[in-house]
């Protein structure tokens, strides 16, 4: 992702937003990294931070759990429960309860 943040006189702070996918079982831990770069006008970065003068950078490490149980690596839970969704819907659907006559209806 290659995105230009502009800071406003007097602004310190940004907020980036990003969508962090659940992790699957077994999978390695996630690295992402957020640069800046070509700082302009009276903006400098710290020189003694990661990057020094030339770059402000942020590594953020995405830890997954720990080992998943046996059961975990045999059933995929988020398709588990999605197929649990869908087999609600399905009996909702097709379950309609008798209607009564208005005649024998009684009080």
């Amino acid at each position: 992702m290659d995105e230009t943040i502009e800071f406003e006189d007097g602004e310190t702070e940004k907020e980036v937003e990003l969508c962090i996918f659940p992790q699957r079982p077994l999978e390695p831990d996630d690295v992402l990294q957020l640069v800046l770069s070509e700082a302009e006008g009276d903006a400098f970065f710290n020189p003694n931070d990661d990057g020094g003068k030339a770059i402000g950078l942020l590594t953020v490490t995405i830890k997954n759990s720990e080992a998943p149980s046996l059961m975990e690596r045999l059933v995929d839970r988020d398709n588990f429960v999605a197929g649990l969704e869908v087999w609600k819907q399905q009996i909702l659907a097709s379950w309609k309860p008798e209607e009564e006559e208005p005649s024998q209806w009684k009080p």
